[in-house]
């Protein structure tokens, strides 16, 4: 979570995966950062404490998805996430259409 005073500006969820085959790694399920808060470093000091949890879990892979053509694009290869792939009509937005998703992942090693 990332405070400004007392105002919460910004998270990150990170979930393990429970499959007895994938104890091995992890998922972003959200990473969010008010827009008020926007262009201070907020996602990357997100990201950065998402990797060290996984690291200190001795978590092997970080996956996650986001919407096909979103901004954050550009933060997760910067920070050096792989695309893996897109997939079409995968998440239904809040404005009713159905968008891809571009599935990112990053080896731990």
């Amino acid at each position: 979570m990332a405070l400004q005073s007392v105002e919460i500006v910004g998270t990150v969820q990170l979930v393990r995966a429970t499959k007895a085959n994938a104890l091995h790694r992890t998922e972003i399920e959200k990473l969010m950062v008010h827009p008020k808060a926007r262009q201070q470093g907020i996602a990357r000091q997100l990201l950065t404490l998402a990797e060290n949890k996984a690291k200190h879990l001795n978590l092997k892979l970080i996956v996650f998805d986001t919407r096909t053509g979103d901004v954050s694009e550009k933060l997760y290869e910067k920070f050096n996430f792989i695309k893996a792939g897109i997939i079409p009509q995968f998440a239904l937005s809040h404005t009713g259409t159905i968008d891809s998703t571009t599935l990112f992942y990053k080896l731990l090693v």
